[in-house]
């Protein structure tokens, strides 16, 4: 497997929300994955006071989160998402169009 090969960037993603995820909380661990045929990339994980966890990125194609698929308009579209403290996802929210759009970072 190499670093081209969908499920090696997938595995990637889903690595890294651990990490990020435990790093920020220092509690439970829970992992959930977000893939796509493209590229995707999580670039800002943030946690309220109520431990719900949100997140921002951006993918190829059409992204897996959570139960959920999101379509592509084109290039690289971003995503937000909220998930629970539980790690339940609550929403999620694409944005894009036919070039590259990036969600950077949650404030």
């Amino acid at each position: 497997m190499t670093a081209h090969d969908p499920r090696y960037r997938a595995r990637a993603a889903c690595l890294l929300l651990m990490c990020l995820l435990h790093a920020a909380s220092q509690a439970q661990y829970w992992v959930r994955k977000a893939a796509s045929p493209g590229n995707e990339y999580i670039t800002d994980v943030q946690v309220d006071a109520d431990g719900a966890v949100y997140v921002t990125g951006s993918y190829g194609g059409t992204l897996q989160f959570g139960g959920q698929s999101l379509g592509n308009q084109g290039g690289l579209d971003l995503f937000v998402a909220r998930l629970d403290a539980a790690g339940v996802l609550q929403w999620i929210v694409q944005g894009g169009g036919p070039g590259i759009d990036r969600g950077i970072k949650l404030s």
